[in-house]
């Protein structure tokens, strides 16, 4: 049987036999006998038909992880005149296909989103945009942001519609995950928050329906209607019918994770029981949770009562636990909003980079300055915890503390140093500098000269930052974070363990 292709002629099993040698080929990355196949009579059949696992050629390149291999395919389409528009029997076009994809990496979905004529808003026979597959599977939290930055800059619909009346709103809500991350792009883009679908259920519904606290308060941020009737049902209502009981007090009258008290308590218990805490985390790895909250919480737990003794010590922890959760390169994704990463990053632009802090303001000292009328006892007013952290008052700091010189020898001189401020007062939103008639908005680092007794100019005063800002930082975020294991988590989790290990917690 042949197949006829523009004017030409085919034989189809021949055509099936070089199909199968142009996948194998593009997998093994030779890209030298690819670009012969490609060149020849056949090269813009096989070109973009599927294989029998209903691959096409351009899809295995992107599979291979391969940048020039699939750099040389998609060059074939422009060489060959063939649209990249062009849908198959299904109506997906190559956009379709590889957004479809949960394991590409961005560089190859940007290099295909810089290719002249590509048409974003089409749709297959579902109706489906595109963006509708890149909002529910993309995975890479380091680039999202990214490739969401091309997709819009270039004119993506973020309320395109598909035939079950879903915006990309309603399939992020699926992305098992970064539905946090990319709901708040979405909303920041101008996504309608209350759409809904061809069964009049908006994006809430979605989350209570899946027990999501977590994307409930997001949507609720930005507008999001809760006293919406479907059926003759409250969300209240749903989320009872589905025993979601902390979710439905959480609809019904706002209630937080400090009034859950119960649900709190229990969580300490199992996040400071070892065997517990690692059962939990892999309940959360299990039904694609994000693990990494554990972690988190643990981190901004120790930070916030970390002993301070050296500025350097501080700003170093903040820093690490910055770099590993925070920015979109971070190594660990957590469940936190977007509005609430914003913010940190905000904060952390405010003051000297770690690099600056080592190189400027070698040895670093921690000077701790009370006014007349603070307590030593000096508690994390940004905390829920009871702890305090306690620091001894003093008037002066000694010249001939071990603490506050080089590799711990006493030399009698005041070193460099850093001010960190402890005021009585309430905290300010930011990071101030020690001089009054400063105009600049960050503070700068700037070693403080050591003075003799005969020196007519004093020295200028080190920068001065607020200790409990600093230390205080993550808390919205751990906060948030704890909300989520105790209120939908737990409740999953403790409905798994009575019926198989039968753990009791508390």
């Amino acid at each position: 049987m042949n197949i006829i292709f523009g004017n030409k002629e085919f034989d189809k099993e021949d055509l099936k036999i070089d199909l199968r040698n142009l996948i194998k080929l593009v997998k093994d990355g030779d890209t030298k006998k690819v670009k012969k196949i490609l060149s020849s009579k056949k090269g813009k059949y096989l070109l973009n038909v599927p294989d029998e696992l209903d691959q096409t050629c351009i899809m295995v390149a992107a599979h291979s992880a391969n940048l020039e291999m699939f750099e040389t395919v998609l060059g074939f389409f422009k060489l060959l005149k063939i649209d990249l528009n062009l849908p198959d029997k299904n109506g997906y076009t190559v956009l379709h296909l590889l957004f479809s994809m949960t394991d590409l990496e961005a560089k190859f979905l940007i290099l295909l989103l810089e290719q002249p004529d590509l048409q974003l808003n089409i749709t297959n026979r579902d109706l489906n945009t595109p963006f509708h597959y890149f909002c529910q599977k993309f995975r890479s939290s380091s680039t999202v942001k990214e490739v969401f930055s091309c997709l819009v800059t270039k004119g993506v619909n973020v309320n395109a519609i598909n035939r079950n009346g879903e915006s990309p709103l309603h399939k992020a809500i699926f992305n098992t995950t970064l539905a946090p991350t990319m709901l708040g792009l979405l909303l920041e883009a101008g996504a309608n928050v209350n759409v809904t679908n061809k069964n009049g259920e908006t994006g809430l519904h979605y989350c209570v329906r899946m027990g999501r606290t977590d994307l409930v308060t997001l949507l609720l941020k930005y507008g999001a209607d809760k006293d919406i009737i479907k059926d003759g049902k409250t969300l209240y209502d749903i989320a009872i019918e589905e025993n979601f009981t902390k979710l439905a007090d959480f609809l019904k009258d706002g209630s937080t994770t400090e009034k859950n008290t119960g649900s709190a308590t229990e969580l300490i218990t199992l996040l400071q029981n070892p065997t517990l805490r690692e059962d939990f985390r892999q309940f959360l790895r299990e039904e694609l949770i994000c693990e990494e909250n554990i972690s988190f919480w643990l981190d901004v737990e120790a930070y916030k009562h970390l002993k301070i003794d050296t500025a350097l010590r501080l700003f170093k922890e903040l820093y690490r636990i910055y770099d590993k959760y925070i920015p979109d390169t971070s190594p660990s994704e957590i469940n936190v909003p977007f509005g609430i990463k914003k913010d940190i990053i905000s904060f952390i632009k405010t003051i000297p980079t770690l690099t600056e802090i080592e190189q400027q303001m070698p040895p670093l000292t921690l000077n701790i300055n009370h006014h007349s009328n603070s307590n030593s006892n000096i508690s994390n007013s940004a905390s829920n915890s009871n702890n305090s952290l306690d620091i001894p008052s003093t008037k002066t700091t000694p010249t001939n503390s071990p603490t506050l010189t080089n590799n711990g020898a006493s030399t009698g001189m005041t070193p460099p140093s850093i001010t960190i401020q402890i005021s009585s007062s309430p905290s300010n939103s930011s990071i101030s500098s020690a001089n009054p008639s400063s105009n600049s908005n960050t503070p700068v680092l700037s070693p403080s000269p050591t003075s003799s007794s005969s020196s007519l100019t004093p020295p200028p005063s080190p920068p001065v930052y607020d200790f409990q800002k600093i230390q205080s930082v993550y808390n919205i975020a751990q906060q948030h974070v704890f909300m989520l294991m105790a209120t939908d988590s737990l409740s999953k989790y403790k409905k798994r363990t009575r019926k198989s290990k039968g753990y009791h917690l508390g």
